[in-house]
C-alpha cells in the first residue's frame, strides 16, 4: 500500500469518527436544553468540589515566654524549698535528682507563686497562671500573624489539670470578645496527648465547616497550670505508701482464704 492510499484511508476513518460524535452530539442536544447542560455542568462541579477535601495548613504557632522575674535556678529553688519548712532532708535530696534528671536548668520560669516564701497555693493563683499565659500566647499569636479576632471561627482550648468554671473557653471569649458565632470547645483531663487530640478536633471541624464558607481559621490553646497541683507533704506519702501495702496483703489473704475455701 501506498503513502498515499494510506493518508487517504487515516483521513477517512478521522471524517468518520468525527461525523458520529458530531451526530452523537446533536442527539444529546435534542434531550438537552441548554438550562439542563448548566445544570448538569453545575452539579458535576458542585459534587467534585465537596468530593476533593481542601488542604489544611498551619499558619503559625507562638510559644510563651514569661518575664524574667519568674526565672529561676536550681539552687533558688532548693533554697526556697528548704526556708518553706515543708519539706525534709529526704524529699530535698529527691527533689535534687528529680531536677538533675528531667533537665531543670538555670533559666527556668516558674510561677511567681511558687518561688514566695510562703507560697501561694490558691485558685486565684492557678487563675493569674493561666491568663498570663494564654493571653500573652494570644497578643504575641495576633501580633505575628497580623490576624484580628473577628477572623477567629473556632476556638479550642486544652488544659489537663486545671478545669475552672467558667471554663477557659469562656474566659478567652469574654476577654477579646470574640464573635457570637465562633465555635468554642474546652477539653481537660485527657493527659498528655490531649493537644494531639485538639489538632484532630480542629481538623474534623474545618472539614465540616469549609462546606459552608471559603476558608475557617481556628485558634488552639495547649496550657498548663502546675500551682494547684504543688504538694506540701512528707509523712503522708509514707502513710499511704505503708496503707496500699497493707492493703495488698490484705488482698493476698483474702484470695489464699478463698482458694482454701473451694478447695475444700
Amino acid at each position: 500500500m501506498s503513502i498515499f492510499s494510506m493518508s487517504f484511508f487515516f483521513l477517512a476513518q478521522f471524517k468518520y469518527f468525527f461525523l458520529s460524535i458530531n451526530r452523537a452530539f446533536l442527539n444529546i442536544q435534542i434531550f438537552f436544553s441548554p438550562l439542563q447542560w448548566c445544570l448538569l455542568i453545575a452539579s458535576i462541579a458542585t459534587f467534585y468540589l465537596k468530593k476533593c477535601s481542601k488542604k489544611i495548613y498551619l499558619v503559625d504557632f507562638v510559644c510563651y515566654k514569661p518575664s524574667s522575674k519568674t526565672m529561676c535556678s536550681k539552687d533558688l529553688f532548693i533554697e526556697k524549698s528548704k526556708c518553706g519548712g515543708h519539706f525534709k532532708d529526704e524529699s530535698i535530696d529527691f527533689q535534687k535528682k528529680i531536677m538533675d534528671r528531667s533537665g531543670f536548668g538555670d533559666k527556668t520560669y516558674v510561677p511567681e507563686s511558687l518561688i514566695v516564701i510562703p507560697p501561694r497555693i490558691c485558685t486565684m493563683e492557678a487563675m493569674k497562671e493561666t491568663e498570663s499565659v494564654i493571653f500573652g500566647a494570644i497578643d504575641e499569636l495576633l501580633l505575628k500573624t497580623k490576624m484580628k479576632v473577628k477572623d477567629i471561627d473556632i476556638l479550642i482550648t486544652n488544659c489537663c489539670i486545671f478545669n475552672p468554671s467558667p471554663s477557659l473557653s469562656a474566659m478567652v471569649v469574654n476577654h477579646y470578645k470574640f464573635k457570637d458565632r465562633i465555635l468554642c470547645y474546652n477539653l481537660s483531663g485527657m493527659g498528655c496527648s490531649a493537644g494531639l487530640v485538639a489538632i484532630d478536633l480542629a481538623k474534623q471541624l474545618l472539614q465540616v465547616v469549609q462546606q459552608s464558607y471559603s476558608q475557617a481559621f481556628p485558634l488552639i490553646l495547649t496550657v498548663q497550670s502546675i500551682i494547684l497541683n504543688t504538694l506540701f507533704i512528707h509523712t503522708s506519702v509514707h502513710k499511704t505508701v505503708a496503707t496500699i501495702q497493707s492493703f495488698k496483703e490484705k488482698m493476698k489473704q483474702t484470695k489464699s482464704q478463698e482458694y482454701h475455701f473451694q478447695k475444700t
